[in-house]
């Protein structure tokens, strides 16, 4: 009877052991940007930055002001995975009150395994255009495995 109790002791540890197993969990960027932020489980921001293009306009007095045309972001991932992995991301521009104001997206992308990425290509730079460019406060990139 001991053995058998034993035995199904044994049974459930290594069962608990099998199925317990290593689950890869979403980690904040160690290096903040600021302004922008990712929010995923298989790529971290490498690199960001923002810029914004100003053109400047004039009155019929000819005073001179500047008013915001575009504001850009750049990114670079790495992929956090031991594994090639196939992402879908999106990148959201909010204004202060934390309203979307315009989102860009899906994108895909393919990393292999613990690559980080290292020029800025065209899909790697998002740009917000119009008059609600002014508008701009911060950045979120949403990242997820397709």
């Amino acid at each position: 009877m001991t053995k058998i109790k034993l035995l199904l002791v044994s049974i459930l540890c290594i069962g608990s052991l099998f199925f317990s197993g290593c689950v890869n969990q979403g980690t904040t960027t160690e290096q903040t940007f600021e302004g922008i932020s990712i929010e995923s489980d298989v790529v971290e921001l490498a690199f960001a930055n923002t810029s914004i293009t100003k053109e400047e306009m004039y009155t019929d007095e000819g005073d001179s002001y500047f008013q915001i045309k575009e504001f850009e972001v750049q990114y670079l991932f790495h992929n956090l995975l031991d594994r090639r992995v196939n992402i879908s991301f999106f990148v959201e521009f909010y204004n202060k009150d934390n309203v979307k104001l315009y989102s860009v997206g899906p994108r895909y992308m393919n990393l292999i395994a613990d690559y980080t990425e290292k020029a800025v290509l065209d899909i790697n730079k998002a740009t917000f255009n119009g008059e609600r460019a002014a508008e701009v406060d911060h950045v979120k990139i949403i990242a997820f495995e397709s």
